[in-house]
């Protein structure tokens, strides 16, 4: 019944897993570990770091970077209210003000991570400024 839910490339992943668990538990863990190595590579840096998308998705990233030691400069959102704040960090509106300053952006959005990036190198981020977040 539950392989009737899913689509034809979660079935293949679902068969996949379900042939080498121990080794597929492995390659997670491996991949997770990487990943928060990375993450953590960003503690070492003075420039600016933004998360740009203050819905669960940046609070996630939030928590990760908190977690590895990482301190942000603030939240970027393109519906940003005035005087908005989530855990004690200004949620401001993009403005090249970030690009003057060659902040870090780290971009916490489910479905328009491209658009953003491509919003962000319009306004002279350089690309390499530029990570993505994924949940």
């Amino acid at each position: 019944m539950i392989c009737q839910d899913l689509g034809e490339d979660k079935l293949l992943q679902f068969r996949r897993i379900q042939k080498d668990i121990p080794g597929e538990m492995e390659k997670h863990v491996r991949m997770k570990r990487e990943q928060r190595r990375q993450w953590t590579e960003l503690s070492y840096i003075e420039d600016s770091i933004y998360i740009f998308g203050a819905g669960n998705y940046g609070m996630n990233a939030l928590r990760l970077l908190d977690s590895c030691g990482v301190q942000i400069t603030g939240f970027l959102d393109n519906g940003a209210d005035e005087n908005k704040q989530i855990a004690g960090y200004d949620v401001i509106l993009p403005t090249n003000r970030i690009v003057g300053e060659n902040a870090r952006v780290i971009i916490a959005n489910k479905y328009h991570a491209d658009e953003i990036c491509k919003q962000l190198v319009d306004m002279g981020v350089d690309e390499a400024n530029i990570l993505e977040y994924k949940n």
